[in-house]
This record gives structure tokens, C-alpha cells and sequence, in this order.
């Protein structure tokens, strides 16, 4: 196996060694891989396995050594990478010699041993910013109690019973109806004729909504219902005529007689032991505990831009605070194999280069000091956590299995999901690290925060893909991105 010599070049920032492979390992390997062939391969003009080995080594032993050389080479530079802990490396090994070229070796006049040096550049071991004497803010959001109560009022409604009322029609109820398309003031002759529903909800047009709010089963009220097509409500407008695909792009009169034959109520359900129980879990048993996990939900719902925010506000002392000390020979000739291009070609372009692996560099050093790397099992639970949100505000959570195992064969889901779990991991555990108090904000304000958070957003950062103006929550993704992630049961 190649041995390794380190040496420390500290005032350089440099780590260099040498990949050491030795004539002995070499010989050893490709005498057996000849023999392995002689024994099973097949030559022209003899049986298998008896062709001499000394024919076998004139025609495949240059092929086998070069194969064998490299092979050791990059089994000692992958087991440089996995076992250097030492020192922050930045990036791979490079010759350090760009100029030079790794030697091509020969059967004849082979040396004792091969010397190939590498170098990688090394950021700091310490940094400023990461001490229980280093004091960050964290958002806690504010709740109000009008907003609780409005949500549980929503609850109660949404899960109450329907039932046929008598008296003045209102805001929320369903009426049924029947309409009849206006030529002036008469029916118009071969005009449209329907029985339909129609809810009246606040976003209805105020016209529609003065004219059928306070009436009565069997009123009889003219009602301009080209109101809905100016409110771009196109949708409801043929929902109400119960328009077919065919009828779609039929024309009508402006003004209808609307007969209002039945009105439905949904009355919201009594709010009993039982019912915060079904639907709060048995803990919570009276109006004030409902509304208290109400505002806990709330806030869950907003611990992610919390996450983001602190993480985001910590990144950004520490760029402020910490100066890298560069390995500039390291840095150029790695920006040189990437971008193919001299750093004094583009200066610029190089500038950047530097700021994103500064930024990497906090980025996963606070997820090693977190130790923020989410498990499979908990970024296939985020996967399922999100599809349940998106796919029960459109009542299709029969769908959750079959979705969820489509975004766990998704990259950029798994990659989403992964890097939400990192930031909110890091932001979890920065208190243990740092001082982190409490700053209240308004919901109002945390929604307009949010708003400009995700205008900010860029897309996943790569290691390989230097984007200068890639958003620090992207980055943290980029250690480690697996093929896939099984799929698992959803609850």
C-alpha cells in the first residue's frame, strides 16, 4: 500500500505530501495480474491457461503497470482525503508542481520508488465570532390572540354540520337557486335557464353580494352576474351556470332574474371536551389549551425562517469578523483547473471564487460544530411533512404515499428537504455555542421578512458550481448529496 510524508508549510497556509509507491508494491502486483491472466486468458495459438507468462508480460505488462500505478495512486489520495482531520483542508490535492506531470512508468529502468507531491490549502484552525461571549438575536414570533381565535373559529366551522335555514340569507351561507338570463327587464326568449348553488363568500363581487345578502327563500332579485367575468372570477362564473367544455365560450346577458329557492348554513360545531380532543389530541381539553397549541402550531409553522434568519445573521458576523488567510499559489491553481482560465484574466471572477469558499467554509463549520447532518429517516419525514401541507390545503391527502415516494426519487426535493433539516439543526444548537436571546416581532412583520427572504433565494449550490451569489441556506447542502433516499411509509 503507497505510504504518505506530510510536511506543514504554516506561514503559506499549505499542507504538502508526497504519495509514495515503491517498485517492490508495484512488480508484486502486476506479476500476479500476469499470472492471473496466463492462467485464464485467452491467447491466440494456445489453450486457455497455457500461454507463457513471459508472452503475457510482453504484451499486457506495460498496459497492467500503468493500471497498477494509478490505481495506488488514487487509493492514496482517496485515503488522504478520508483521513486527514487534522487540518481544515480547502479543497483536493493538487501537484504541487503545476507545471510537472504525474510519471508514466516502465517495466525498464524502473525506479526503487515514485515520489509524486501533492499540496492542498488550508484555512484557519480558529475563527472569531463562535463563543458563549458572542450574543445573537432570534426571532420569536408574536402570536395574537385575535389570530388564534379566528383559526379555531375556522376549525369549528369547517368541521360543523350544514343545515336548511329559514330566515335572511348572510355572509357564508349557500343559497340554491335558479337563473334566468335577462332581456331588459323580461326573460330573454331561448335564453339560459339553470338551478344551481352559489356560496356567498367574501370574494364575491360587493354588487352581487348587496343585492342576494338579507333576502329570503323564494325572493326574486335581479343580479348582474357579468360582475364575476370583471372581477376575473372566471372559473366561478361558469361553475354557477353549470357552463359544459362545450359551453364555455358561450355569451350571455349581463343581468339575470335569481330566484333564491332554498338557504344552507353551516353552523360551526360546538366547541365540547370532545371536540378539542378530536382535533388537538387528548391533552388538550378546553378553549384556552386550544388556543395555546393553536399559537405552538403557529409557531412551528414559522421556525424555518426563524432557522434561516438566525443562521443567515451568524454567517454574515463571521464573514465580517474573519479575514481568510489566504494559500494564494493553492487558490489559483484550483481556480485555474476549474475555471480554466488565469485568476489575472478575471479578477473579478476570482474575487468571487475566494468569497464563496469563505462562505463554505462557515457554513460547514457550523454544521460540525452542530454536528448537523440530517439522517435519510428524518429527510424522508421533512419530504412527507411538506407533501402533507401542500396536498391538504387542496383536500388530496389520499395521495401522500404515492406522492412522497415521487419527491424522494427527486433530487432537488431531497436536496430542499436536506438543507431545511441542516439550517434548522445549526440554528437549534447554535445556543449551546453561542448566547442567543430572544427578539420579538410582529406576524405582520415575520410575513413581509419572509416575502423578501424568498426573493433573495438562489438556486442549490454545488461544490463544483462557484455561484458568487448563491444563498447561504443553498451551500449548506453541498457536502454530501446522496443518490437517493428510500422511500418510507407515510403516517
Amino acid at each position: 500500500m503507497p505510504t504518505i510524508e506530510q510536511r506543514l508549510l504554516e506561514e503559506e497556509h499549505i499542507l504538502q505530501f508526497d504519495v509514495i509507491i515503491t517498485k517492490e508494491e508495484l512488480l508484486s502486483e502486476v506479476q500476479d495480474e500476469i499470472k492471473k491472466i496466463a492462467r485464464g486468458g485467452k491467447i491466440k495459438g494456445f489453450r486457455p491457461g497455457h500461454a507463457p507468462t513471459e508472452m503475457v508480460r510482453s504484451m499486457y505488462g506495460e498496459s497492467i503497470l500503468r493500471q497498477t500505478f494509478q490505481n495506488k495512486l488514487e487509493e492514496a489520495l482517496k485515503n488522504f482525503e478520508q483521513s486527514e482531520k487534522s487540518h481544515p483542508v480547502i479543497g483536493p490535492p493538487l501537484l504541487t508542481d503545476q507545471k510537472s506531470a504525474i510519471p508514466t512508468p516502465k517495466l525498464k529502468n524502473l525506479p526503487d520508488e515514485y515520489r509524486i507531491p501533492f499540496e492542498v490549502g488550508l484555512y484557519p484552525e480558529t475563527i472569531k465570532g463562535i463563543s458563549p461571549e458572542d450574543e445573537y438575536e432570534m426571532i420569536l414570533v408574536d402570536i395574537p390572540d385575535e389570530v388564534a381565535a379566528k383559526d379555531l373559529a375556522d376549525i369549528a366551522q369547517r368541521y360543523g354540520t350544514e343545515k336548511e335555514v329559514t330566515d335572511a340569507a348572510a355572509l357564508k351561507d349557500t343559497l340554491e337557486v335558479e337563473l334566468v338570463e335577462l332581456d331588459g327587464d323580461q326573460p330573454k326568449e331561448g335564453g339560459w335557464r339553470q338551478e344551481s348553488f352559489l356560496a356567498l363568500s367574501e370574494n364575491l363581487p360587493e354588487e352581487i353580494l348587496n343585492a342576494l345578502v338579507g333576502r329570503s327563500p323564494n325572493d326574486v332579485v335581479r343580479v348582474r352576474l357579468a360582475a364575476l367575468l370583471e372581477a376575473g372570477t372566471t372559473n366561478e362564473y361558469r361553475r354557477l351556470l353549470r357552463l359544459s367544455d362545450e359551453e364555455r365560450e358561450a355569451t350571455f346577458s349581463d343581468w339575470f332574474e335569481v330566484t333564491i329557492r332554498r338557504i344552507f348554513r353551516h353552523e360551526p360545531a360546538e366547541m365540547t371536551e370532545a371536540f378539542f380532543q378530536e382535533h388537538f389530541g387528548e391533552g388538550v381539553r378546553t378553549e384556552q389549551e386550544a388556543l395555546a397549541a393553536i399559537k405552538r402550531a403557529t409557531q412551528r409553522f414559522y421556525e424555518g425562517f426563524v432557522a434561516d434568519d438566525l443562521v443567515h445573521n451568524v454567517l454574515k458576523r463571521l464573514q465580517d469578523l474573519n479575514d481568510i488567510p489566504w494559500p494564494h499559489r493553492y487558490m489559483r491553481a484550483l481556480f485555474i483547473e476549474r475555471h480554466e482560465k488565469s485568476p489575472d484574466e478575471d479578477p473579478k471572477e476570482y474575487e468571487a471564487f475566494l468569497d464563496w469558499h469563505k462562505r463554505f467554509f462557515f457554513i460547514n463549520h457550523l454544521r460540525k460544530l452542530t454536528n448537523a447532518y440530517p439522517s435519510d429517516e428524518e429527510i424522508v419525514k421533512e419530504i412527507v411533512d411538506r407533501a402533507y401541507v401542500q396536498l391538504s390545503r387542496f383536500g388530496l391527502e389520499h395521495m401522500l404515499n404515492s406522492f412522497v415516494s415521487r419527491m424522494v426519487k427527486d433530487p432537488e426535493s431531497v436536496e430542499d428537504a436536506r438543507t431545511a433539516l441542516i439550517v434548522r439543526k445549526v440554528a437549534a444548537s447554535l445556543p449551546s455555542v453561542v448566547t442567543v436571546r430572544e427578539r420579538h416581532m410582529a406576524m405582520e412583520e415575520v410575513d413581509k421578512q419572509i416575502q423578501e427572504m424568498r426573493a433573495r433565494k438562489a438556486p442549490r449550490l454545488d461544490e463544483d458550481q462557484q455561484v458568487p451569489e448563491a444563498e447561504m441556506s443553498s451551500a449548506l447542502a453541498a457536502e454530501s448529496t446522496p443518490d437517493a433516499v428510500e422511500p418510507a411509509e407515510a403516517p
